[in-house]
């Protein structure tokens, strides 16, 4: 009797641990907003669309359901449009009403900016100010309409005038302009000052054809760069926890011609906190010597030169899809183009996504492209590991929080953020076998033992790893690994099983990587 009540009991804890891990469990991919951003850009375009000359109760509702459209599509982040065109949607001290919000720059009886911070945090969504810092006008309607504006008579001597290729007339911010730099950051000093924002957004326009094509573009460089390096310094005196992110062109090259030192940004300390590179190609490109795999082939571009391991956000091209393009086929022929995107991103080592823009949420040929997106979100918020891999691994942090998996040999972690949890898989790549693994924690005790995707985790900081394979596979491969200290050195690589042993409770892990290494 007393042996069946112990099976029993044994079933059902085996029962209970069965449940945990299917159905709560939910480990690499429930992190943090930071970590894994999923966001959408809601442009000047989108607020004339649905806010404009609205009153507010009527404001109110057209916001809410905005968030819940973008909600409905698992996102966390809202990427707004406060200020387009040196104008506002808000009341500034420096800038004009936007036309994009109210009629004839007239102020609305309102706040629309208090207001959709106020409903984004009533759906714990995230929100960033998106401004574009430079531009005024796009052409002469645009020009006309600033001009009149008692701005324009203030500002005038830093602004210049230049011909679109339309040869309309466009006015842009001097960004050789000491003025210039001072009249940006007291603009981004406002909005931090009166609202409560998650991050300063800058987009891909800095230098664009017309304004002082004259100048070296080195040179160029180095006035965008005052800049964005005075704007990083005004959030962080400001609000340390605010962020500052930039979107350049996808095309390296193509952003780097329009003076956007992302060389810089992306290897020096103190100029941006993230990266969203606007990569809109699908892996199904065709050139005259054969199809390319553009949207890869540009992620990793980009991976290349981060140097500073910055989080990286993909802007991905919701309004191409369905499109009939002669050289990207791909928007045309398939409708998983966003899911396998993200999943190459998130492989690659990137950190999550934006949508651009909102409009393309509410259009019914996106709806199959969203969906599977939403699929493909849904599975990872249930597995951590990667298929398409070798070994895969995400570590939590002390602040409790995931990251995304990473893959053979990707740093996982945060600076400034020690790990107190891991857990590893190996992908179809690797073959039939087994990854053990255990920690040692700051009591200077070890773990047990792991294996398999077993979380191996407690609220202590882990100051060492040992990782082994099994089975068929260590006949093959040996198992890399290090890690990288408190102190901002990295370890030298162990392997198959050796402790990293150079670690104390003082030095304690703040990053991980792990491939697999052909014993030949």
């Amino acid at each position: 009797m007393k042996y069946n009540v112990l099976i029993i009991k044994t079933y059902i804890i085996f029962f209970i641990i069965y449940i945990v891990f299917s159905n709560s469990y939910i480990p690499s991919y429930a992190i943090s907003n930071s970590d894994n951003m999923r966001a959408c850009w809601i442009s000047y375009l989108d607020i004339e669309q649905h806010l404009k000359g609205l009153d507010e109760e009527s404001f109110r509702k057209e916001v809410a359901e905005m968030y819940d459209n973008v909600l409905a599509n698992s996102l966390n982040t809202v990427i707004v449009q406060v200020r387009s065109m040196a104008d506002a949607i808000y009341p500034s001290d420096y800038f004009p009403w936007s036309i994009y919000i109210t009629d004839n720059r007239e102020a609305p009886s309102y706040d629309p900016l208090a207001i959709m911070i106020e409903i984004a945090r009533e759906k714990n969504l995230r929100f960033e100010a998106w401004l574009n810092p430079y531009r005024i006008s796009l052409n002469n309607t645009g020009t006309n309409s600033f001009k009149v504006t008692s701005f324009y008579e203030e500002y005038k001597y830093f602004i210049m005038e230049y011909s679109n290729a339309k040869g309309e007339s466009c006015l842009s911010f001097d960004p050789a302009k000491e003025e210039t730099v001072e009249l940006i950051t007291a603009g981004v000093e406002e909005i931090l000052k009166n609202y409560d924002v998650d991050g300063i957004h800058y987009d891909d326009y800095f230098y664009v054809s017309g304004m002082a094509d004259q100048l070296d573009v080195s040179l160029k460089k180095e006035y965008v760069n005052n800049m964005v390096k005075a704007t990083y310094d005004t959030i962080k005196e400001i609000d340390s926890t605010c962020e500052l992110g930039i979107s350049p062109a996808g095309n390296i090259d193509n952003a780097r011609n329009q003076c956007a030192d992302v060389d810089t940004w992306l290897s020096v300390e103190g100029y941006i906190d993230y990266i969203m590179p606007q990569i809109y190609w699908t892996d199904m490109f065709v050139t005259g010597e054969g199809n390319k795999t553009m949207f890869t082939d540009r992620c990793k571009e980009w991976q290349a030169i981060n140097l500073l391991d910055l989080p990286m956000y993909i802007g991905l091209a919701l309004y191409r899809v369905g499109e009939e393009s002669q050289s990207d086929i791909g928007w045309s022929i398939k409708n998983t183009n966003l899911a396998e995107q993200y999943d190459t991103a998130i492989s690659l080592g990137c950190d999550g996504y934006a949508l651009f823009r909102y409009e393309w949420l509410e259009l019914s040929f996106s709806k199959e492209e969203l969906e599977n997106l939403l699929r493909f979100n849904k599975e990872r918020f249930k597995y951590f590991y990667i298929s398409d891999a070798y070994i895969s691994y995400s570590v939590c942090n002390s602040d409790g929080l995931w990251h995304s998996a990473k893959k053979d040999g990707i740093k996982s972690g945060k600076t400034g953020c020690p790990i107190q949890g891991i857990v590893m898989d190996l992908g179809k790549k690797a073959g039939d076998g087994n990854v053990t693994y255990r920690v040692m924690f700051s009591d200077m005790t070890w773990s047990t033992w792991c294996v398999d995707g077993t979380l191996c985790f407690a609220s202590q900081d882990i100051i060492d790893i040992q990782i082994i394979l099994t089975g068929h596979i260590s006949s093959e491969y040996s198992v890399m690994y290090r890690c990288k200290r408190s102190d901002g050195v990295w370890t030298e690589w162990a392997s198959d099983g050796a402790s990293i042993s150079s670690f104390s409770s003082e030095k304690n892990v703040e990053g991980v990587q792990i491939k697999l290494v052909k014993k030949s």
